[in-house]
């Protein structure tokens, strides 16, 4: 029983870093696009 209990922790942990990650990812995805548009938008004028 120990380690089911020890595997699912693991895996649990996993799944937070993933998540973690991928909402860091989206993040500097937007920051980047948001940068992108500023640049667009002052070559423009």
């Amino acid at each position: 029983m120990q380690d089911i209990k020890k595997e699912n922790i693991w895996l649990s942990r996993l799944i937070s870093t993933t998540s973690r990650l991928k909402k860091a990812k989206l993040k500097l995805k937007i920051m980047k696009t948001e940068k992108k548009s500023k640049k667009k938008k002052i070559s423009s004028n």
